[in-house]
Parts: C-alpha cells; structure tokens; sequence
C-alpha cells in the first residue's frame, strides 16, 4: 500500500505525542497546582497563634492565621511551607502529600529576651550595660510554692534564698551577698508599686508575666536609697487582643520529708533508760529512783506520774481516781513515742488558677483567680490564699490608660513558738523522752511531769491547742497609669500606686499542767496590724534614633512616697470559757484586772528626683548613666537628702568588621560598670530620743498606796547627724553568644564596699535598758563573680535546654567604729551551753562568723591529761579545768599578754577565754544550678538541681541530741557509740552527770553544710492540638517530684537553713547558717494540668 504524504504522517504523529505529553503534564500540573493545604498553627503552650505568616517557599503565595491560629494556603504539592511569627523560630516544612500540616512554633530566646523592664522604663536586652538578671517566669512556676521568693533558689546567679518548708513559710532574699548591718532585704517592686512585705504571698506567682534582678548599682541607682540591696521588678501579665482566651492552671500534690528526727533520735525506751542511768553509773554516782527505781539496772516503771515511791518502788495507782488537772495520771509507754510520727503527717498542697484574657486594638484585659491550699506536714497547720487579679490597658489615640488590682486573703495557722529556737514546736520532738506517752489515762495530754523527764511541752498538744489561733491578712495591691506620646519620641507618664494590708491574728494560750514547769491559767491575746503605702511616680521619656545611628534615650522623673503603719493589740487572762467563739477581748468573759492594751504607729516618707541617659552608638558602643536624688524623714533635716549616681559603658565587639567573618559568633559585649546606691532601713524616728512608758516599768505611786502616777523614760536614743549607708559598687561583665545563639554565656565580676554602716553599738551598763542610738561607724566589702551559661542543642528530634549557673562571694568586714575589733550581735537565740557570744562580727572576717573553742578530740587517760597539764613547765597547773578520760579537750590556740592584757597568738600552755576563736563561717564557697531540659515530640522532661558548697552549719541542736541538756532525748550514736575504756575511737564523749564542760559551744557543734539536691523533676505531656477541637486548645499534663533526694554529710535534718526572722528584729544575717530546731524543706510528689480553652 501506497502512503501519501509520508511527512505529514510522521509530522501528526510527532505532533500527537507531544500533545498527549502535554496533556499528562498539564493534568498532573493542575492537581498539584490545585492542593488545598490546611492546618493550624500554635505557640509553644499549645494556643493558637493569631497573625503568623504562612508562605509557599519561593514564592509570593502565602496567608495569615486566623483568630484561632488556621490558614489555609493553595501549594504545589513539591513545595515547602514556611512559617514565620515575631519571637519565634521560621519553620519550613515540605508538603509532599500532606492536605493538613500543624504545627507548634518554637521561641525564639534571644528575640523575647531583647526587651526588659529595667526599672521606669523598658531596655533591649542587647542594650543592657549594668547586671541584670531575666528570669524564666515558666521555670519559677514550675515550683509548688506559696511565693515567688521561694521559687527563685538556684534561678538567678548572684541571687541566695533561705526558707524552710513551714506552709506559707517567709522567704530571706539576698542578692551578691551581706551588705548591711541591718536590713539586707532588696527592693522589690510590683506593678511600680513596693511590697510591704517579704513574704509576697499574697501575689499568685502564675499572674507573673516578668521577673528581672537588678544586681549592681549601675543598674539598681535608679532606685536610689533603696536599692543597696538589689532590686526585684515584677511584672504581671495583661491580656493580648483577639478573642478570649481562657486558661485553667491546678496542680495536687502530697507533702512529706526527706528525713526526720525518727531517723537518729532514740526511739526505744529502755536504750533512753540505759542512758540515763549510765550517765550517773560510770562516775559512782546513784541514779535518782523516781522513774527507773534503785535496781542494779534501770526497770521501766508502769507509771510515770505520779512516780515511784521514794524507797524506789511502784506506787499502786487506782486510775478511776483520776481527774484533770488535780491527779493526773500518765503510764509509761514502754515501746517508745516517735514523737516526729505523731507531730509529722504527710500533706496534700493544691494550687488552682483561672483566667480570662482578650481584647482588641482599642484595649485588653486579663482577669484571673486562685486559690492555694497548703496544708502543713506539721499537724494542724496550714496556709491558704484566695486573690484575684484584674489587669487593663486602653489606647485613645495617643493616650493610653489602663490599671492593675491585686486582691487577696491568706488564712494561716503557723507553727506555734516559732522555729529555729529552743521553745519552737520542732525542739519539743526533741525534748520529749520516748517513755512519755502523747495521752495520759484520761485522755487528755501527757508530758514529762515528773522530775528527770525534761523540761519540753507535749509538741501534739501545743499544735492542737493552737489550731483555732487562725491569723487572717487582707490586702489590695493596685496602680492606674496613663501615658501619651506628645510628639513622635517623647513620652509623659505617670503611675500612681497604692498597697493596703490589713490582718492579725488571735492567741489562746491554755494551762499546760502535764508539764514540769507548768503554766496554771489561760490566757488570750489578739492583735491587729494596718499598713498604707502609696507612691506617684511621674516620668518623661524621649526615644530618638538619628541617622540610623545614634540611639538616645531620655529619662526624667519625680516620685513620692509615704507609708503608714499603725497596730494595736491587747490581753487578757483567767477565762472562765475556752469556746473559740467567746475568745473576745473583754472583761466579762476574764478576770478584768490581767487587762493589757497596746497601740504604736510610724510613718515614712520619701521624695525624689531622678534621670537617666543612654547612648548607643552603630549598636556598638553604648553609655548609660543616671543619678537620683532622695529625701526621707528617716533622717534629721541637715541629713535628710542623698545623691546616688551610676555611670556604666558597653562595647559589642561582635559588631567591629575585624569580626564580621567569624559565622559562629552571635554577639559579644563587654560591660563596665561603677555606681552608688543608699540604704536607710534602721526604723523611723532614730535620729531623735524616744520615749515610753506602762504601769508595771515607769509609773509610780509617789504618795504610796494604789494610786499611780504616769512616768516616762527614754526607750531609744537618737542622733541627729546619722546619715545614709553608702555602697560603691565596681561590675565588669561579658555577654557571649554563639552557634546562632545556641550557646550563651554572661560573666560578671564585681566589688562593692559599704561606707558609713549604720550600726548600734552597744552603750555601758550605766546606761540602763535603752537602745542605743544608730551611727555610721562601719565599713564592709564583697567581691565575687556570676555565671551563667545556657545551651539549647538539637539532637536529632530532641530538643535540650541546659542551663548552668555558678555564684561567689566573699564577704569581709572592713571597719567598725575605728576602736574596737569586734561587735556582738543582738536578738541572739540562747544557746544554753554557749558561755557568751557564739557569733562574732570582727574586722577581718565574714559577719555571722561562729565563735567558740577549737574542739581537739577526746582525753584519752590520765596519762595524757598529765603530760598536758606540764607543757607549760609546771605539772601542777592544770592544761584544761574540768579535764578527765572521756571528756572532750579544746585546742590551745592563743593567750594573753600578762602585761597588756592583749591576745598574743601564740598558744601558752592554758585553756582560758584567751583560746575562744573563730570556729565556723556559714558563707558559702560557691552556689551552683544546673537546669536540664529536654523535648521530644508532644514530651518534655526537666530536671533542676542546686547545690550550695563550703558553709559551715552551726548545729546547735547537738546540746539536746548529744549533751542531752535538760534530760531531752538524744541520738541513738549515744547509745551505741560513746566513749568508754573499750571504745577510744569515737567522738561522742562518756555519758557523764558531771561532765559541763564537753557540751560548752565549740568546733564541735560545727559542720560542712555543703549539698546537692535534685529540687525539681518533671515529666510532661502536651496532647496533640486536634485533640480538642474548637473547644480545647491545649492540654497539658504532668507528674512531678521536688527535693527528691539530697547528697550531704550534714547530720542533721537539713542542710537548707532558713533564717527568716530568726533574730526577731532586722538582724537575720547575723545568725545565718544556724540549725536550732529548722523545719525541713518538704518532698512533694505531685500532678499538674495546664489548659488553654
């Protein structure tokens, strides 16, 4: 067959393939060009993200989220997704066949972290020149505690907590360590409103949106006299616009402890016995046969009130003859008391948050409410907070206004008698025998009556007793502020705050027969404390960037503040009803001649003036200097006004051109800071005399008779010249960020010194009971360093965050009134086997430095004692008064000049006070934090450990548990482990009736308080954001475990001391690193939920 036209054959042939391919190409290009791709997008909590950019890599297509964070997007299928969100990582995700991509955004670190509250106004991170501290609000709430204060241990370098696990328990915060005699509190403000107190619980730590800490005075001068000691700026959250937001934030969990008393204390009644009758038996003498009889060994009686016979015998004892208080009776429980066991319970602690958040781009808000409830691992204790917040900003044009409110209500019982003393709650577990039943025969409570059992409370009977003494505390925390932008750069604000408190507490005190030295009639007391604060704060600010190199930032201001304190309180005795509803301060209800009623009140205030100017320079060089000007009524009128001035420079070198080649380094800055600040926290009125008086010290019946006439006399005297402590303060620090901000590090080197200390010396004998007056006298230095380094690598699917923080200080006394060496301090626990002052603060050493003997083991024989006794060259003299086998021996380290009364330093052959010397110093080494974190897919794990390392613990507890003061309980290594002719290698001395002079306050009593402990540990699990539909949009749960386990050689309870208000006055620092009765910190193991709807 004959074709025709072969070419155009072969030509539509050709023509058709490439038709056909066409059309393939064309149909599988048009149903990849055709895929809708859908998702949400949600920040790193597990919300929606409003506004963040979705764009086709490559490309111009793209979209925006919505409200509730969902796009949809038209993309090839071969493409990428790129996701972008101001403070937060850009993601690219390939689409392949995927028609649904979410996604959670990580943040990114180094962008939130660029802007911080640096006192009156706000400062790029980046631009920072002085020590400042930002915190990660989510790792301190991760902590179930009733305060902030005491979620910050271990956060924050440069930065020391001490509190204990009482609930509701108050907090000492010290930043770079002791600068002050007195008060050693930092600032802490709240909204620009200052705290009236350091507890801060009245504040839910989850309203926290901010937390900076102003270190040195370069960045803390700003706040002038106040900020000697730091300052702590808080920030709460407020509410971003779009629609509301609801969150639901609780954790349960149950409380207990590491370690207690039961873990060393004696528990076996007879092995108490065998102590107490060895004590007298291994020096000849006769055991008293009230309890144990006249036997050759001890025999545990039936009874232990009444007690034997005087010829050592039982008394038949008819128990229906008993009444209470006239014939108690009290059998002996000869299994033992675990007196920790009936005082300790495991407790639940509950924390519930809710809030609403919203707005618009006219104004938004923020309402939330709490509620926390930790009930006490010491019985019949507790503490409870109810608060709510309301924060709000609204924008007219130019003006913006808004508020901030805080109110709240705690309810606490606390623990009767305090802690860290010989009459606190914890020291009565101590004191109490095992033989000592909780419950006498009829009931009612036992305790050690008889003679040889002590002289301690029943601990049970004084918590129960107590739990209707329920304090009640109010208190509003609020500010209103307004700002408008007058012109482009410069703003006038100003901010007006006010904070109330109100609360007391009553106390019934009822008769405690049941022990040896007993009180015989009740009595009641209540009181109530009023405080009133108010501070307008107005600034100017004015912001300009010039020719896209200079930066400059104007600050002005003037502030006011005035506080008020008002308390009054009352008594009565002999109340013929105990009913806690008839516990009312009246006559008619008590014997109307106990009457007893107080009142006081003071009032401060200050006024001030302050500025500050920044410079930045290209973004590499930058000046920051400021100074503020104030005046308080805490000083007389020639007095009364303080300038404090900081200047402090900044240099990026990452920013020089010699380093724009080097890939891996993200940022470096240098930072040069010097700068004054003041301290004024001696109380109102010091700089003139005070006077006072009551019926039973200063009034007098002149004519005889009944008829009183009112007296007065000085209670404090003044001195009009007294001024402002003054620290100087030097800060050299580095900021290094590398591997795109992978890695960071801040180091920062520092000296301070305080000028002119305000200190009360004490006055001569002759001077009677009148407080000295306050005088600037002292001087005293800290150096030290702070590091930080955090690392955020990506291994894998997993992401970690670690972080690392080392602190030092060293604290010196330099100065302390130009005489004398050394001072005592006041408001001294008494420690009963300690012969004078157990604490010294002397130029040279660290303040609170322990002071006693040098303990130099154990006698050994007579022998040795003998050889001691001729070292002087006179073997008639005796080495050491009081010196046997078995009985401890001191170390002669010093000795008087028998001319000139002085210490020589050299040793003389002779114990006397000459060989009293430093013992201890409870400063620590370093401090130290590790931070681990780690997040796979929807799981996140964490784990934070601190560890304080080279402090010594004065544990004073040792006169009960070892030297059995006053008959108390002892550890079983007595028992077990004193010395006798058979057992030399020991350090517990011979049981001894005779021996006084082993338990005398020495090296001893001292030990190495270092630690680490694993403080928080937390496993989590977010729930995919599907899972809740419209409805839920995150869901998080977790388990939880705090102060899981401790390393330490301390023998005691805990290494965590805490020294909130252990002096009673303003002198905490002063005693710091004594155990003397310390309520452990509690383990917590607990479930938590985080819920956004």
């Amino acid at each position: 067959m004959r074709v025709l036209y072969p070419d155009l054959q072969r030509d539509n042939w050709r023509r058709f393939r490439i038709l056909g391919i066409g059309l393939l190409s064309l149909v599988c290009s048009g149903w990849l060009a055709a895929q809708t791709v859908t998702g949400t997008v949600y920040d790193e909590t597990g919300v929606g993200l409003v506004g963040a950019t979705v764009l086709v890599e490559g490309t111009t297509t793209g979209t925006v989220t919505d409200i509730d964070g969902s796009y949809s997007v038209n993309a090839n299928g071969g493409s990428a997704l790129v996701f972008s969100f101001t403070g937060y990582l850009s993601q690219r995700v390939p689409i392949g066949t995927q028609s649904v991509v979410d996604i959670t955004m990580e943040p990114d670190v180094a962008i939130l972290d660029q802007v911080v509250v640096t006192g009156y106004s706000q400062q790029r991170k980046g631009d920072i020149t002085g020590a400042v501290a930002v915190l990660d609000t989510d790792e301190l709430t991760g902590i179930a505690a009733s305060s902030v204060n005491q979620q910050l241990e271990g956060r924050a370098t440069g930065v020391q907590t001490s509190t204990s696990g009482q609930a509701g328990a108050g907090t000492n915060i010290r930043i770079r360590g002791i600068s002050s005699f007195t008060s050693n509190d930092p600032l802490i403000v709240v909204d620009g409103v200052p705290q009236l107190n350091n507890y801060l619980n009245n504040i839910n730590p989850q309203d926290i949106a901010s937390l900076q800490i102003l270190k040195d005075a370069s960045a803390a001068s700003i706040y002038g006299t106040r900020a000697s000691n730091g300052v702590i700026i808080i920030t709460t959250k407020k509410g971003v616009s779009g629609k509301p937001k609801i969150t639901y934030d609780a954790y349960f969990g149950v409380q207990g402890h590491e370690r207690g008393f039961n873990d060393f204390l004696i528990q076996n009644t007879q092995d108490y016995a065998n102590v107490f009758w060895d004590q007298y038996a291994n020096v000849g003498s006769t055991p008293p046969s009230n309890i144990y009889g006249m036997g050759s060994r001890p025999e545990i009686p039936n009874y232990i009130f009444p007690d034997r016979e005087d010829d050592g015998s039982q008394p038949n004892i008819d128990e229906s003859t008993y009444s209470f208080p006239n014939n108690l009776i009290v059998r002996a429980n000869p299994n033992g008391t675990d007196w920790w066991d009936a005082v300790f319970d495991p407790a639940p602690i509950t924390d519930h948050t809710l809030a609403i958040s919203g707005g618009t781009d006219a104004g938004t808000y923020r309402i939330s409410a709490n509620y926390l409830n930790q009930q006490g691992t010491m019985i019949e204790t507790y503490f409870k907070r109810y608060s709510i917040r309301a924060n709000s900003q609204w924008t007219l044009g130019k003006v913006t206004i808004g508020e901030t409110l805080n109110l709240s209500r705690v309810e606490s019982v606390g623990v009767p008698g305090g802690t860290q003393n010989e009459q606190g709650t914890l020291m009565q577990i101590v004191k109490e025998q095992p033989i000592i039943p909780v419950y006498d025969v009829g009931g009612n409570f036992a305790s050690g009556k008889a003679n040889g059992l002590s002289n301690g409370t029943n601990p049970v009977a004084r918590l129960v007793r107590n739990r209707d003494n329920v304090g009640e505390y109010d208190a509003a925390i609020g500010s209103l502020f307004a700002s408008i932008e007058v012109i482009d750069g410069l703003t006038l604000k100003t901010n007006f705050g006010l904070n109330y408190s109100v609360g007391g507490a009553p106390n019934f005190q009822f008769p405690t027969f049941e022990n040896s030295e007993p009180t015989t009639i009740n009595s009641f007391s209540e009181n109530l404390n009023r405080s009133f604060n108010w501070v307008w704060t107005n600034t100017a600010s004015y912001n300009k960037i010039f020719d896209e190199r200079h930066n400059l930032n104007l600050l002005v201001g003037y502030e006011s503040l005035n506080e008020r304190f008002r308390s009054i309180s009352g008594s009565y005795a002999q109340y013929f009803l105990t009913d806690p509803s008839v516990r009312y301060l009246s006559g008619g209800l008590a014997n109307p001649d106990t009457r007893q009623s107080n009142s006081g009140g003071s009032e401060h205030t200050l006024l001030s003036t302050f500025g500050q100017a920044s410079y930045t320079l290209d973004g590499k060089y930058l000046v920051t200097a400021t100074i503020r000007r104030d005046g308080s009524s805490r000083f007389a009128e020639d007095n009364r006004y303080g300038v404090f001035p900081s200047a402090s420079i900044g240099w990026r070198i990452s920013g020089e051109s010699f380093l724009s080649d080097v890939n891996w380094l993200s940022d470096l800055k240098l930072r040069v800071g010097y700068g004054t600040v003041g301290n004024e926290n001696i109380g109102n009125y010091r700089f003139v005399n005070q006077f006072g008086g009551s019926t039973a010290t200063t009034f007098y019946a002149i004519n005889g008779g009944n008829t009183l006439r009112t007296g007065y006399t000085a209670t404090a005297l003044g001195d009009p010249t007294i001024g402002w402590e003054e620290k100087q303060t030097t800060n050299v620090g580095v900021d290094l960020s590398i591997l795109d901000d992978k890695l960071n590090v801040v180091l920062d080197l520092y000296q301070s010194t305080t000028n002119d200390l305000l200190f009360n010396p004490a006055l001569p004998l002759t001077a009677g009971t009148v407080n000295p007056p306050f005088v600037n006298i002292a001087e005293m230095e800290n150096n030290g360093f702070d590091l930080a380094v955090n690392w955020r690598p990506d291994v894998g699917p997993v992401k970690f965050d670690i972080g690392l923080n080392l602190s030092q200080y060293r604290n010196q006394i330099v100065r302390i009134d130009g005489d004398s060496d050394v001072f005592s301090p006041r408001g001294a626990p008494e420690v009963r086997t300690a012969t004078g002052d157990y604490i010294v603060n002397r130029v040279g050493s660290s303040i609170g430095t322990f002071y006693g003997l040098q303990w130099d083991g154990i006698w050994q024989s007579q022998a040795e004692i003998d050889a001691a006794n001729a070292i002087d060259g006179d073997p008639s003299t005796d080495f050491m008064a009081n010196a046997a086998p078995g009985r401890f021996r001191w170390a002669d380290v010093n000795s008087y000049d028998p001319e000139t009364g002085e210490l020589t330093g050299r040793p003389d052959g002779l114990i006397n006070d000459a060989d009293l010397t430093a013992i201890g110093n409870p400063h620590p080494d370093f401090t130290a934090g590790l931070n681990l974190g780690a997040r796979y897919g929807n799981f996140d794990l964490s784990a934070f450990f601190f560890g304080s390392f080279g402090n010594d613990i004065l544990n004073t507890t040792k006169q009960f548990t070892i030297f059995r003061q006053f008959n108390t309980n002892a550890d079983v290594r007595v028992v077990t482990d004193s010395w006798t002719p058979q057992n030399m290698d020991t350090d517990i001395p011979r049981l001894d009736i005779n021996d006084a002079e082993s338990r005398r306050l020495s090296s001893y009593y001292v030990e190495d308080g270092s630690y680490i402990r694993l403080k928080q540990l937390q496993l989590g699990y977010t729930l995919p954001g599907s899972v809740g539909g419209n409805i839920l949009s995150k869901l998080r749960v977790y388990v939880q475990a705090q102060n899981l386990f401790t390393i330490t050689d301390y023998s005691g309870l805990d290494p965590a001391l805490s020294s909130f208000d252990v002096s009673g006055q303003d002198a905490d620092d002063l005693y710091m690193g004594i155990d003397y009765g310390n309520y452990p910190s509690t383990r917590i193991i607990m479930f938590g939920i985080n819920a956004g709807f």
